[in-house]
């Protein structure tokens, strides 16, 4: 059971918005392909551990605080038995490790020690597992799910798990501790849900503004802007997406809403965000009927309620 979905990040959904919106620099771009890739390994490996039959309780993506010290869980899963800690790479390519430092094959490039990391967050973990009352053992791993990973020199570690190994570890390792929830395990999942922080001081996001994005409606397969087709539709001319309109109206709302959280959502807003799709009439009688219209002397505005 998922009790805390795998969904994009704040963070990745700003950068897709302003991705499609604006130029990014290299190093934005660099941050932005970063995060899709390690988004699109924790979906992976989601799927994964749903295509067993165990009923254990999954939390993705925790940001929390012990120690005065914040740390990241990709997957928490609270077993009978046991709690396992997954922190999930989606590496791609030739890496090796000399003198315990991890490089890129290809550009010989340094990166973070995901043992380290993991080791950071483990220790961290079980301190608030002590903090919980929770005597439940606690195993952290380093999942590599992509199977075009290879890393050479790579230590005999237990706690590293390479793609090939996966479906061993799943049948083997995890089948071994239960699947039987009962109500601590799921007061177990909502004290870490309560705990979770959910904006992070640490978001790399650009400096933006509204004058200086690019106006439209965009898609939401392949961020290309969208155009009118017919009276009811709007099409991505890159990837063919057909989207009813009022669909894609008020998915753009939320994106206005998303960048600028502090601005009112008003109809000459809307229609200049999304670059007179419709006239502002009809958008005003769409946002009418989707959010709650708040009616003032000299102007008027939606939110949601």
């Amino acid at each position: 059971m998922i009790i805390k979905p795998c969904v994009p990040s704040k963070e990745l959904m700003i950068f897709r918005s302003l991705n499609a919106r604006m130029d990014l620099s290299p190093d934005d771009i660099h941050y932005y392909l970063k995060l899709e890739k390690g988004f699109e390994g924790e979906l992976m490996f989601n799927h994964l551990l749903q295509e067993y039959p165990c009923d254990w309780l999954i939390i993705n993506d925790l940001l929390l605080e012990k120690n005065n010290t914040t740390f990241q869980i990709d997957i928490l899963l609270i077993s009978q038995k046991k709690i396992f800690h997954f922190e999930v790479k989606n590496f791609e390519g030739d890496y090796f490790i000399d003198d315990n430092q991890w490089y890129t094959a290809f550009s010989k490039t340094g990166i973070i020690n995901p043992i380290s990391q993991l080791e950071k967050s483990r220790i961290l973990l079980k301190r608030l597992l002590q903090d919980f009352g929770c005597h439940l053992p606690l195993e952290s791993y380093l999942i590599f799910i992509n199977p075009q990973f290879m890393l050479y020199n790579a230590p005999i570690n237990p706690s590293i798990i390479f793609p090939a190994q996966l479906e061993r570890f799943m049948t083997t390792k995890m089948n071994l501790n239960g699947c039987h929830m009962n109500k601590s395990h799921h007061r177990l999942g909502e004290k870490f849900i309560s705990r979770n922080i959910t904006d992070s001081k640490f978001s790399r996001v650009p400096s933006y503004n509204f004058e200086g994005l690019r106006k439209g409606v965009f898609c939401s397969v392949c961020y290309s802007a969208m155009s009118k087709d017919k009276e009811k539709n709007i099409i991505c001319r890159q990837c063919g997406y057909i989207e009813n309109w009022q669909v894609a109206l008020m998915r753009s709302v939320d994106e206005y809403r998303l960048l600028f959280p502090d601005k009112k959502v008003t109809t000459n807003a809307v229609y200049e965000w999304c670059n007179g799709v419709k006239s502002t009439n009809t958008i005003r009688r769409t946002l009418i009927k989707n959010l709650n219209h708040v009616q003032k002397a000299r102007s008027s505005y939606f939110h949601i309620g």
